[in-house]
């Protein structure tokens, strides 16, 4: 007689985002679902606003989208009704919104799927002044809602606590980073240098990151200036959304630092893994981060990092770079140069440090195996 092997069915689990186009949350939603799909879990994705480039990448994975065509930022009633529409006929087990509005509008879809666990997934710091949206609206008003808070940094776990999030449904995953895609390879930076008709005794420093006030592009234009002063070897790579020639505030600003012969502005690029290899510093001196993925990456690369002392930069870059201590043009030129003053064998060694602290701290694997164990639970 044989023994009946009872199949355990599938979790279904709803993931509501804001949208689907590029952003450090839409990628991180991607890595996850590249990561679980073909396991034991069912899952519906839901962007509030229309479609997106990750959308499509997600669709690629045979997981059903379904596009609200919401105003972005407004929550409008009748994309609410086929919100609601989709999730009867999904029947999740768990509904997973990411950033705030797509936790709040998690927070509607639990009044409708009662048995449903919510989970919310912030990935920012804050911002409760001069924004259409306040965090405090979820703090306030549907705080009870959700099983567990997801952060992606310390940082922004205790800021939101400030604000009302209650502790004891905080959970801090960090972004993890895959170590085979990300790695130093001396043919890609010389393919790359070739590219951008870069010497190979340059120096290089990149910046990625769309053009927005709290990325700081025009006042490490400034730094640029300074560096620049010191070594005339040196190189500065632009990358990311509207980093373009088109662009004419910023390159007025690399113009008036006379830097415009040394930059290159690449716009938006889906080779990073490839890019990066052909950085010997990455300079991140923002305002205000969640947790950059640019740094990781470029740190998986086997590339030292300068970057603001602002959400966990310090805890990940640790003594692998340096952290500036103030926002300033001076501050962020010395810390380049500090780290251009060392000989390219001990920047190497600097490197290969900071890819094994990203091995060892921030891995894929320990990422999606923690968002694995969080849906098994419920």
């Amino acid at each position: 007689m044989h023994k009946t092997v009872e199949t355990k069915p599938p979790i279904r689990i709803v993931h509501i985002s804001t949208g689907l186009n590029p952003s450090g949350a839409e990628y991180s939603l991607l890595t996850v679902l590249k990561n679980l799909h073909t396991q034991n879990y069912e899952f519906l994705i839901i962007s509030l606003i229309g479609h997106g480039i990750v959308g499509n990448e997600i669709e690629k994975l045979g997981i059903r989208v379904v596009y609200l065509d919401m105003p972005r930022r407004i929550i409008t009633l009748s994309g609410i009704i086929r919100m609601i529409r989709e999730i009867n006929k999904f029947r999740p087990d768990i509904i997973q919104g990411w950033m705030y509005h797509g936790s709040l509008a998690a927070a509607f879809a639990k009044m409708i799927a009662r048995n449903a666990m919510v989970i919310w997934n912030v990935r920012r710091m804050p911002v409760t002044q001069g924004s259409s949206f306040s965090p405090l609206i979820l703090a306030k008003t549907v705080k009870s809602i959700p099983a567990l808070i997801i952060y992606n940094s310390r940082s922004s776990a205790s800021a939101h606590e400030e604000l009302g999030f209650p502790h004891e449904k905080t959970k801090v995953i960090y972004n993890g980073f895959d170590g085979s895609r990300f790695q130093p390879n001396p043919e890609m930076r010389d393919a790359v240098r070739h590219e951008l008709g870069i010497e190979e005794d340059s120096l290089v420093i990149g910046m990625v990151g769309r053009y927005t006030p709290e990325k700081n592009h025009l006042l490490f234009a400034d730094a640029a200036q300074l560096i620049l002063a010191q070594y005339k070897n040196v190189h500065f790579v632009f990358i990311g959304e509207q980093m373009t020639i088109d662009n004419q505030e910023f390159v007025h600003a690399v113009r008036k630092n006379n830097i415009f012969e040394q930059t290159h502005l690449l716009g938006r690029r889906e080779d990073l893994h490839h890019l990066m290899t052909a950085f010997d510093l990455l300079v991140l001196p923002s305002s205000t981060e969640g947790f950059p993925n640019v740094v990781g990456e470029a740190m998986a690369c086997g590339v030292p990092c300068v970057v603001s002392d602002v959400s966990d930069n310090r805890l990940i870059v640790d003594k692998t770079g340096v952290v500036i201590d103030t926002l300033d043009a001076h501050a962020i030129a010395e810390s380049c140069i500090k780290l251009l003053r060392l000989s390219r064998e001990e920047r190497v060694q600097l490197g290969e440090n900071a890819r094994q602290r990203i091995i060892d701290q921030f891995s894929l694997e320990t990422m999606i195996s923690i968002y694995s164990n969080i849906y098994n639970s419920f």
